[in-house]
């Protein structure tokens, strides 16, 4: 409606945004002139703001969530509201509220912005003990108030915000023990002995439906201290206490028990034990450096001494000092100068010589306890740092001549490696070509009967031509021991001259070591009409020295009957014959081979006898 004199639009009726958001009025003025009155129009356009006349409605009057004991900062519901108001504008979004089953502060709700939703949070873990279920009033109302169109003003504030009935219900898991009292204060004095029996702690096991057993273990106790019994949870020591450990702070000392239930998996429950250990007396003073030096061109007329008690007051200090008198003669007189409460100085008299002193101390704490402490000084020359020539840092070795040194000495060691392995190879190449077939290297020669006479014989003129000796092995002093086979037209002489050279003979200058250095020279056998010149094959080419001292040899024993008369055996003390005893020529000798096989099981010690006589019987 429109006044007409002052041009006032009133409202006669209420808007209603959701039938017509757009309004227009065509407006005429008219005058009253004369004698024809003049008017003109115009036209207002009214666009309807949205106002929150309608409130939020729950899509359901009931709803229900779920959540175990342990769950926190999880969304658990979520509740749906209805509002025909203008999206997105105050009159349409949603304002919630918990009214009721929120007394422990364990939810919140919040409005989601885009949906309108109400998101319930759960904050606080939940107790199944203090109830199965939490049911929840959740209320709902505009960020605009609502407004009612209407002649009774009353109305609106009559009108109730929506609500809702949530159910949460509470999963059952299992909860750690809890202890009755989680932080325990015992007093006790130090010298404590073991087995002393310090308290009982307790635990239970707070579910209401399953019931856990629980054992008591130790968590903490740097000192092993004390042992826990895991059934009754009592605690005793197992050691001497001492408050001067170096675990004891001041006089507090903290024991760490865990309560562990048998669910699966377990959980733990923890307790402190604050123990409170009184100080005693059990400790005497000592001195903090009981040796120093002083440099003997030093001005200063006293050193000094300071002294500790690990005790703690009253019983430390400060200290009485007093100075047992040394009555050896040659150690100069000391007085004590100054004391403190903790140290004293130790005058000297007179001058000191270079060299080492031992001052003797009787120091006393507060309570009167007493300890003999030796104070050994060293009198000595310093250097410019005042510090003694013999402490002063010594220089080390550079990083670079330690590693010379050591790469040095492994290359002495690889050569020394290489040297002893070549020996070796040496030794082993030449032992390989030593051949111990012969018995002569166990057998003891006994049948040597003095030297022979020297006999002239024509010179050979079929020598050997195609031995050559290696002239290996020789040595001042030995024998030359040599086997030999058919190779000359002589045979027999060759044979016999060579046999007794085999038995014993000194060379002049140079003999062999036995017939183990012969064997470097090989072997000749007689074998028919057969002939093998292993010797040539096997020793290399020797000097002629060698040759011509056989060939000598030979010249000198080719008669074998004056050899044979030389050598015979001969009578020294004749004592009559012994009809009794066996003589040799009855003894019967075929000239078969005989059969000494039984020589085999003697024993290593007698191979080298089968051999021999195996090789005479060939022979």
């Amino acid at each position: 409606a429109m006044i007409q004199d002052s041009g006032e639009i009133t409202l006669q009726g209420c808007l209603d945004y959701q039938k017509l958001k757009f309004y227009s009025l065509v407006i005429r003025a008219r005058d009253d002139g004369y004698p024809k009155p003049l008017s003109s129009t115009t036209t207002i356009h009214f666009n309807i703001k949205d106002g929150n006349n309608h409130p939020p409605v729950f899509d359901s009057q009931s709803a229900s969530g779920s959540a175990h004991e342990s769950d926190v900062n999880s969304v658990i519901l979520r509740v749906k509201v209805t509002d025909e108001d203008l999206p997105n504008t105050p009159a349409w979004r949603a304002k919630y509220t918990i009214t009721e089953g929120n007394e422990h502060g364990n939810f919140k709700i919040e409005t989601d912005a885009e949906t309108n939703d109400g998101i319930v949070t759960l904050i606080k873990q939940m107790d199944y003990e203090g109830g199965p279920q939490r049911k929840l009033k959740i209320v709902v109302e505009n960020e605009e108030p609502l407004f009612i169109c209407g002649d009774d003003n009353d109305k609106n504030s009559k009108i109730e915000s929506e609500s809702k009935t949530a159910i949460i219900e509470v999963v059952d898991e299992n909860d750690a023990p809890i202890f009755n009292v989680t932080n325990i204060l015992i007093k006790r004095i130090e010298g404590l002995q073991p087995g002393e029996k310090l308290g009982t702690i307790s635990a239970y096991d707070p579910d209401a439906f399953y019931k856990n057993k629980i054992r008591y273990v130790k968590a903490f106790d740097p000192e092993k201290l004390v042992s826990v019994n895991e059934v009754t949870g009592e605690v005793e020591t197992v050691k001497e206490m001492d408050r001067e450990s170096p675990f004891v702070n001041g006089t507090s000392y903290n024991i760490i028990i865990h309560a562990i239930d048998d669910a699966d998996p377990p959980l733990t429950g923890t307790a402190t034990i604050h123990l409170d250990i009184k100080d005693e007396n059990d400790n005497t003073p000592y001195l903090v450096s009981p040796e120093q030096y002083v440099c003997i061109d030093s001005n200063s007329p006293y050193i000094d001494i300071k002294a500790a008690d690990d005790d703690m007051d009253p019983f430390s200090g400060p200290f009485t000092f007093e100075l047992v008198d040394n009555k050896e003669p040659g150690i100069e007189k000391w007085k004590l100068g100054e004391v403190k409460d903790d140290s004293v100085q130790l005058l000297r008299e007179g001058e000191l010589a270079l060299g080492y002193y031992d001052v003797l101390f009787i120091i006393k704490d507060r309570q009167g306890v007493s300890k003999e402490s030796t104070f050994k000084l060293r009198v000595c020359h310093c250097n410019p740092e005042n510090k003694c020539k013999s402490l002063s840092d010594t220089r080390s070795i550079g990083a670079g001549i330690l590693i010379a040194m050591l790469f040095v000495a492994l290359l002495l060691f690889l050569l020394i490696s290489c040297l002893l392995l070549l020996c070796q190879f040496n030794v082993k190449s030449n032992s390989n070509a030593i051949d111990y077939d012969a018995p002569f290297g166990t057998l003891i020669k006994y049948n040597e009967e003095g030297g022979g006479a020297s006999s002239e014989a024509s010179t050979i003129h079929n020598r050997p031509t195609n031995i050559q000796m290696l002239n290996t092995g020789l040595q001042p002093s030995g024998t030359y021991r040599l086997k030999t086979e058919n190779i000359l037209p002589q045979k027999q002489l060759f044979q016999a001259s060579v046999q007794r050279m085999a038995r014993s003979h000194t060379l002049s200058g140079y003999a062999l070591r036995t017939q183990d250095s012969l064997r470097h020279l090989g072997t000749l056998r007689f074998n028919g009409s057969k002939k093998h010149s292993s010797l040539d094959r096997r020793v290399p080419t020797c000097g002629s020295d060698l040759d011509q001292h056989l060939n000598q040899r030979i010249y000198f024993h080719n008669d074998l009957d004056a050899v044979r008369e030389d050598y015979g055996p001969r009578t020294y003390i004749y004592e009559g014959r012994d009809d009794s005893l066996i003589s040799l020529d009855s003894l019967t000798h075929t000239e078969q081979s005989g059969n000494y096989t039984y020589l085999s099981q003697l024993g290593s010690k007698f191979n080298n006898l089968a051999n021999a006589c195996q090789l005479n019987d060939q022979w």
